[in-house]
């Protein structure tokens, strides 16, 4: 990967971490298997792991979720961390990995270190994964986590009084703005540098197109290993911003990453939002690339920005 022509300009955590993408990986996304992808994005997880002092205390938990969609059920991790407040509040969280990459390893630190910032009960989903599985259904099995969490608060944790809220980072925060469409009774919804249009019309895509870590060319990649043919892009399933209606939203943090091809989309959903009148914000964090929310080991001062904002906002309208 070439680095961008403005790289001296960006935050040093990203001028690191990009620096460590362009000596660690000889073949561009787009051109190799999803399993080999995959197994890059667990290896940058290892290596972020390895930069980070962090011990999780609390618990963690697993369970099977039941879907109508499948038989196996939904794996799920659950953290209790010893922070955790008086009826706390439910987090059911969706990895990012362009509905092709990730899983509950790729982003088990930080949920961690999320959940107890946040003093929160928190649901990291291993949603089915593209080609294997395209949509919608990393959506149908967004929705039959959320239930099962709103019905079994106590079991994984909370008390009946727990409010729970979703989110989730890149295709997982899409996962997030499409189940908030379809679950009422939700608290929050937390958006980490998430796509909602998927034909990709906004400046930024092309703006920030090659060299600051995802790039057009692997976002079409994705999208080809998650649609069934190009007519699944305008989807208002994966397209939320396409939705009829979004007065019955939630409140919503969008976190947002300077340098990053989908940075557009959250100041265009944040408009939808605030023309429908649903209360929003936005952390807006200057000089940083997609991907940094899971990698607090790359980012350290950006992730605790980030979390500490996450656990506010968390706190503020679930507690």
């Amino acid at each position: 990967m070439s680095l961008p022509p403005d790289f001296h300009s960006l935050h040093p955590e990203s001028q690191a971490f990009l620096k460590y993408l362009s000596e660690e990986s000889a073949s561009r996304q787009e051109e190799i298997t999803p399993e080999l992808a995959r197994e890059a994005a667990l290896a940058t997880t290892l290596e972020s792991d390895g930069r980070l002092d962090f011990e999780y205390q609390g618990e963690r938990r697993e369970y099977i979720v039941p879907s109508p969609h499948d038989s196996a059920g939904i794996p799920v991790w659950v953290y209790i961390p010893s922070t955790v407040a008086p009826h706390p509040a439910i987090f059911v969280y969706f990895h990012g990995g362009g509905f092709t990459v990730g899983n509950r390893v790729t982003h088990d630190t930080c949920c961690k270190m999320v959940a107890t910032e946040s003093k929160c009960v928190m649901v990291n989903v291993d949603y089915r994964l593209a080609p294997e599985h395209k949509l919608p259904a990393p959506m149908d099995d967004g929705i039959a986590a959320v239930r099962w969490a709103m019905d079994n608060k106590a079991l994984i944790g909370g008390s009946p009084s727990s409010k729970v809220g979703i989110g989730g980072d890149s295709a997982g925060g899409r996962i997030a703005s499409s189940v908030a469409h379809d679950v009422t009774g939700l608290a929050f919804q937390i958006l980490v540098y998430t796509c909602v249009d998927a034909t990709y019309p906004f400046p930024s895509s092309q703006l920030f197109a090659e060299g600051y870590g995802l790039t057009m060319a692997s976002m079409l990649w994705y999208a080809k290993q998650f649609t069934k043919d190009e007519s699944d892009r305008s989807d208002p399933r994966l397209s939320t911003i396409k939705r009829p209606r979004f007065g019955h939203l939630p409140p919503t943090l969008f976190v947002v990453a300077s340098h990053d091809p989908i940075r557009d989309d959250s100041a265009a959903y944040a408009s939808k939002l605030s023309e429908a009148g649903v209360k929003n914000e936005t952390l807006y964090l200057e000089g940083v690339v997609h991907t940094f929310f899971r990698l607090p080991g790359f980012f350290k001062e950006n992730c605790q920005k980030a979390y500490k904002k996450v656990a506010q906002f968390i706190q503020e309208n679930a507690q």
